[in-house]
């Protein structure tokens, strides 16, 4: 039946977007978006179909140990040091650093329990 191919093949575009999210990072549900399926090639006795999708990720930061771990390994960097570390975290697709007082010199605190590690809520779509 057509519906049982439908649905065979978007539980199989589902099962390969979660394995493709990036190493430490996993599917925020409800975000997944399936295209098709689409009828590609047909011959007698065989029919190729293609179906797509595309879905946001999350970092898993997420716990709180996790980003305990994270701010230890920002604790005492350069501004330069933190972006970099930051940048090379598997996961994480943007960040934001503030430092304050504003007048204090961009470097992060020595200690660990000073640097507050925050994710974004995802957007919609």
């Amino acid at each position: 039946k057509q519906a049982d191919v439908d649905a065979r093949a978007r539980a199989e575009v589902a099962r390969r977007l979660g394995d493709a999210a990036p190493p430490g990072a996993t599917l925020v549900p409800g975000t997944a978006r399936l295209d098709g399926p689409a009828r590609t090639h047909a011959q007698p006795g065989l029919i190729t179909y293609h179906v797509g999708g595309t879905a946001q990720t999350r970092a898993a930061v997420g716990d709180d140990a996790a980003r305990a771990r994270l701010a230890t390994d920002l604790a005492g960097k350069s501004d330069d040091e933190a972006r970099a570390i930051l940048a090379a975290t598997p996961g994480i697709s943007g960040y934001t650093i503030t430092y304050t007082p504003s007048w204090f010199p961009h470097r992060m605190p020595w200690r660990a329990s000073r640097i507050t590690v925050t994710l974004a809520t995802p957007s919609g779509g």
